[in-house]
């Protein structure tokens, strides 16, 4: 339960900071199976689920992002098609919420990026609740690497079974659950895979749940490399890198001074942790390239963007 509140930085004491800590996380386990149920609190403060309220009071969870810079969460592009209409005519509102120890963080979006030529979003967010204890949150930590064939991924996401956020006056309540699924890389599409997944994307051997879409992926490191942006009954599941995303100027951020104008999440002064990012080049206008010519691909640098929401 979260009460929706105006100015969170309102009741911030003069001399007091907010703090936005890199995390990684790995499961404990490896005898995990697919679509393993775990303690939402493990990923609390990164992990988000996605919902878009359009004239209802309730709504149901469309999928997952995952929050990597203070205000600035990355996603999948797909999960907002079918809102993009009532989005751009600002009848519905994005809403983010992660489930942790001391409750339930709520964040608003303000602007939606759609990288071109990807099946990535980047959401710029607003917090929208009361200050967790210590004025702390979390932000996952990147990497630009790509996983190698053989390399196990961990995919955590919000399932939409039996999912709905509710606002009423008392607040705003969350029913969901947490799942993860473990699998190895069988496949690197460093160019993409087709129409229906134009950027730098790989496959993984496992399945994972309907509504998981736009969950992070994390390598043995604990760092996100990837969104999964979709999968087949019993797998594989394919899962869209964060390159053209990291590559994109970003267009906000929360609170509102903690990201300069222009920017991108690659760039320097970005308050985001990504590993190999050095490795990570814009080419051109209009693409990029990681490491070498072999990962070059073109997705727009520039993003399409609804600012009102």
């Amino acid at each position: 339960m979260a009460l929706i509140v105006d100015n969170p930085l309102a009741n911030l004491p003069p001399n007091a900071n907010l703090t936005f800590t890199t995390t990684t996380f790995w499961p404990a386990s490896a005898r995990l199976g697919e679509g393993t149920l775990i303690g939402a609190e493990l990923l609390g403060g990164f992990l988000l689920h996605v919902g878009v309220l359009e004239d209802r009071e309730d709504l149901f969870v469309h999928g997952s992002a995952v929050l990597v810079a203070p205000g600035v969460a990355i996603g999948a592009k797909h999960v907002f098609e079918q809102s993009l209409t009532a989005i751009k005519a600002q009848t519905a509102a994005i809403y983010c919420g992660s489930i942790t120890e001391n409750g339930l963080e709520l964040w608003q979006g303000t602007k939606l990026q759609l990288v071109d030529n990807s099946d990535l979003a980047i959401l710029i967010l607003k917090y929208v609740t009361f200050l967790p204890p210590g004025n702390g949150f979390r932000i996952a930590g990147m990497t630009a690497r790509m996983p190698a064939v053989g390399a196990r991924v961990a995919i955590a996401g919000f399932c939409s079974s039996d999912q709905v956020v509710s606002f009423s006056t008392e607040g705003v309540r969350v029913r969901g659950e947490v799942r993860l699924s473990l699998g190895s890389v069988t496949a690197q599409y460093p160019k993409g895979r087709g129409y229906l997944l134009p950027g730098p994307c790989f496959e993984v051997a496992c399945h994972t749940q309907h509504g998981v879409s736009g969950g992070p992926v994390f390598d043995e490191s604990g760092r996100v490399v990837g969104i999964l942006s979709s999968g087949l009954d019993g797998g594989p599941s394919y899962v869209s890198l964060l390159w053209p995303a990291l590559l994109t100027p970003v267009k906000g951020g929360w609170p509102p001074d903690s990201h300069a104008p222009g920017i991108a999440l690659a760039d320097p002064g970005a308050r985001c942790s990504i590993e190999y990012k050095d490795r990570l080049k814009r080419v051109g206008d209009n693409h990029g390239v990681y490491g070498d010519r072999e990962n070059e691909w073109r997705p727009a640098a520039a993003a399409e963007t609804n600012d009102r929401l």
